[in-house]
């Protein structure tokens, strides 16, 4: 997520944070920022189990490692209108990808290295077998939760007004799954 940040008294000046951040992981570092307390810190069933998503980036911007940081391991997904993608580390996974927000689709699959190409103009598939594999199974399996989510509120998987009820069940799930533990 393109930012920019300042906290004078408490991040350094001029530095470059390389790291995936996304949306979710605002609130978790405000959360830490305000209070000292490391929201969105625990592995990705904790964090759940107490409603959090996203994790706190702010030990990461202040360049104090902490043993409890968590590291970027799990993957990130997207998906909008039949386009989709998984994300993990610098490698990312596209399918049926548009230039714009109606079709045609112009890459059917491709795997950047975000590293080397941010702009994702060069499919690296054949040089990643065994990753290009790993994303394949990730989306696979999104895919397979979001189909559940969006059937289980009455819509369909590419029907854009199941996007508010999915996201409503999740959160009772969540509540669900953190009141039984």
């Amino acid at each position: 997520m393109p930012s920019i940040v300042s906290w004078p008294s408490h991040l350094p000046a001029g530095c470059d944070f390389a790291d995936l951040g996304v949306m979710m992981d605002v609130l978790p570092t405000i959360l830490e920022a305000v209070d000292g307390g490391p929201a969105g810190s625990g592995t990705a069933e904790e964090d759940q189990n107490r409603g959090i998503d996203g994790r706190s980036l702010l030990q990461a911007w202040t360049h104090e490692p902490r043993d409890d940081a968590p590291k970027q391991a799990e993957p990130v997904f997207w998906s909008y209108e039949g386009q989709w993608a998984v994300r993990r580390a610098q490698l990312k996974l596209v399918v049926s990808a548009r230039e714009g927000m109606v079709p045609p689709i112009v890459v059917d699959g491709a795997l950047y290295d975000l590293s080397s190409d941010p702009t994702e103009t060069t499919d690296v598939a054949e040089l990643f077998p065994a990753e290009l594999a790993q994303l394949r199974a990730d989306l696979a399996d999104f895919q397979g939760l979001h189909a559940s989510w969006t059937q289980s509120v009455g819509g369909s998987a590419d029907h854009d007004s199941s996007r508010h009820a999915v996201g409503a069940l999740v959160r009772s799930e969540v509540e669900g799954a953190g009141s039984a533990a």
